[in-house]
């Protein structure tokens, strides 16, 4: 009996073990086929986030880097290995350090997505000015996970100077605090006859000419430390000994600490130009260095707005219907910003009044309602109150309603970035001048001084706010006020020392 049950289990044996055989490859397969999908996911993921126009992380409830994407990484001008399991503290500046601990231990307790500017400090010393949105995410394995969006505020010096060599197309020289070539770029070989294993390490002294004394370089340094800029006409000698004239710029460029740490010097050979053509030459420079600064200074916000708003799209858990309110307010802003440097990035047409211009009658309280909700997240970062006319009969302008929204953005912005904490920004606008609309910001900053006002309107010159970390371009109030006066008003300020400012433009009611 015994034998024979055990013979019939031997005479099955071959069979169950090929189904059983079958069944685990088709297993196997199955789960192959999951972690092929599951590595695929993770990648796509990993792309997307590299492919973000703003720097993306994930740390641990302990502060430590989980995860860190490309853009991030080059802020800190680090490789990402050595990033991750960092704790992030160590990349906060010494004296935003209470800053941080306080805000994450905020971040544990809060559900909400909350924000904060730290000073932030690579390993070379260089200090960054960053905005971090931060998210609490709570993973299946119940361990608390941070989520930060962060958007760079200082522009990077390396960056900025080596982006310019390959923008400009002139020939180029970069040097350190001492006049130590650092970099130049083709244009610069093609003028010059040398290459850039020949003066990399060595000093503009190897193309003087001798037809310059000492007195003519001290007078150029000195104007170079006294301005941040020299330019003038200089006789330089090439490779092969050959002299010749070009017009030369020098430009400091300073540090977080407004120490001097690199010069930039371009220069075009005007051996053969006439006078009128060196002067065009310039003129033309300068406007597109005009265009080029304000073509990147629209694009950093736009990036920040629309990676903002793929996060959201994008996140877990789905958007509350408050969130897709604001997310509409982002998208609405993003495609203002792209229309702005659309028009923005011809200088001629603004110099030359052939911007064009839809001329209508526009609603003046419509205008302050979307201006005041695109501001409005700017204004609560600040602790800022914005008080705009509130009418049930609305004001009509005849004005381009893009250019008139424009001139009032830049201008309740600058209101709200120049106040003092838990200020007040005041819209208001009159007519007391006969056939006009005279608009008014109004703000509770520090106020400006006679000399100040003199300096207002002149390209660059922020009256050294960028010393404050505040962002600028320097160029919003020269925008401004051309716009103005194509539309045929004007615009002026009052301001008072330690009381605030009032800026304030006219435009037509009829055409």
């Amino acid at each position: 009996m015994l034998r024979k049950s055990y013979g019939n289990s031997t005479t099955n044996s071959p069979d169950q073990f090929n189904t059983t055989q079958t069944e685990l490859r088709a297993q196997s397969e199955k789960l192959a086929r999951a972690e092929l999908e599951l590595r695929e996911l993770q990648d796509h993921y990993a792309d997307l986030c590299d492919r973000s126009p703003v720097g993306l992380l994930t740390i641990s409830d302990d502060g430590t880097i989980d995860e860190i994407n490309l853009i991030c990484s080059l802020f800190f001008r680090a490789d990402r290995g050595m990033l991750l399991r960092r704790d992030f503290a160590s990349l906060v500046s010494p004296h935003h350090q209470d800053l941080w601990h306080q805000h994450l231990a905020l971040l544990l307790k809060s559900k909400h997505r909350e924000h904060v500017e730290l000073s932030l400090q690579r390993d070379d010393g260089v200090q960054i000015l960053a905005k971090l949105d931060c998210l609490r995410l709570q993973k299946a394995s119940s361990q608390e996970t941070i989520r930060i969006v962060m958007t760079c505020m200082t522009q990077d010096i390396n960056s900025n100077i080596i982006s310019a060599a390959f923008e400009m197309q002139e020939s180029l020289m970069i040097t350190d605090a001492h006049s130590v070539i650092l970099k130049v770029n083709h244009e610069f070989t093609k003028a010059t006859g040398y290459t850039s294993e020949e003066v990399v390490g060595k000093t503009p002294r190897i193309l003087q000419s001798g037809m310059h004394n000492a007195d003519f370089y001290d007078a150029m340094w000195a104007c170079i430390r006294k301005t941040g800029v020299w330019h003038g006409a200089v006789w330089d000698k090439k490779k092969n000994g050959e002299i010749h004239q070009k017009w030369l710029t020098i430009s400091a460029i300073r540090g977080p600490n407004d120490e001097i740490t690199h010069y930039v010097g371009s220069h075009v050979d005007v051996t053969e130009m006439s006078d009128a053509r060196i002067a065009a030459e310039k003129e033309s420079r300068n406007k597109s260095e005009f265009i080029s600064k304000i073509a990147h200074e629209l694009r950093t916000p736009l990036n920040s707005i629309i990676g903002y708003t793929q996060l959201i799209e994008h996140g877990s858990p789905p958007p509350t219907p408050g969130q897709l309110s604001r997310l509409k307010e982002i998208l609405r802003g993003g495609w203002h910003l792209l229309e702005l440097i659309n028009e923005t990035t011809s200088l001629e047409s603004i110099e030359s009044n052939k911007m064009p211009l839809l001329m209508e009658h526009v609603s003046l309280h419509e205008i302050f309602h979307e201006c005041k909700a695109m501001l409005e997240p700017q204004a609560r970062l600040h602790d800022i109150t914005v008080h705009t006319p509130q009418s049930k009969n609305s004001i009509f302008i005849y004005s381009d309603r893009v250019r008139v929204k424009q001139i009032l953005i830049n201008l309740m912005s600058n209101a709200i970035k120049y106040n003092r904490n838990a200020g007040m920004v005041d819209v208001s606008c009159s007519t007391h001048i006969p056939g006009k609309i005279q608009v008014s910001v109004k703000d509770s900053g520090e106020g400006l001084s006679s000399g100040e006002i003199a300096q207002l309107f002149q390209p660059f010159n922020r009256l050294k706010q960028e010393n404050n970390g505040i962002e600028g371009t320097g160029l919003g109030l020269v925008l401004t006020k051309r716009l103005v006066e194509l539309m045929g008003g004007d615009i002026g300020v009052t301001s008072t020392v330690g009381e605030g400012s009032v800026f304030w433009f006219n435009l037509n009611i009829n055409g």
